[in-house]
């Protein structure tokens, strides 16, 4: 019982110098940031197919502002899904004042993804989920999403900052 006591007492004196000040540990905790993206009042909630086949122009608007963060400047991306292919591409490059508003049709979809080129290209079930990519001031860069349309946080760190994408359905 003597040695496990003095086991015990070298384990907690061992323990508290390991988590002294002067400890020159690597570990840093990075800082971060999150966007929030809301659908523009009056545009289109949806991406419909209808429309686009009649050629007339979808009325789609979204805007962008900085949950959280030191932010230098924002990449509007889009992630559309055709089938089981996720497709990433860039709306806008280098926004740089918060909150914006971006305004576009297929057309503009047309121009950021290189699998959808047509109005035949757009397929009821195909969906496009819009969000940034931010660059903070210290130079890192902040991905919500993978290059592959995955999420690249967990959904506890979602949870505290909602609203950080939107996703558009293409229906009827």
């Amino acid at each position: 019982m003597k040695n496990l006591k003095s086991i015990l007492l070298l384990f907690v004196f061992l323990l508290t110098l390991s988590c002294s000040q002067d400890n020159k540990s690597d570990n840093k905790i990075t800082q971060g940031a999150f966007p929030s993206v809301f659908i523009i009042k009056d545009t289109d909630i949806a991406i419909k197919k209808t429309i686009v086949s009649a050629g007339t122009n979808l009325n789609l608007g979204v805007k962008v502002g900085i949950q959280a963060g030191d932010v230098a400047s924002v990449d509007l991306v889009g992630f559309y899904t055709k089938g089981s292919t996720v497709t990433k591409g860039y709306f806008k490059k280098n926004i740089t004042n918060f909150p914006f508003d971006y305004s576009f049709n297929q057309t503009d979809i047309f121009n950021t993804f290189s699998n959808i080129k047509l109005p035949a290209d757009i397929i009821v079930g195909n969906s496009m989920i819009i969000t940034a990519e931010i660059t903070l001031k210290n130079g890192n860069i902040i991905k919500i999403y993978n290059d592959n349309g995955t999420d690249a946080f967990g959904s506890g760190v979602k949870a505290a900052y909602p609203n950080y994408s939107l996703k558009y359905v293409v229906i009827n």
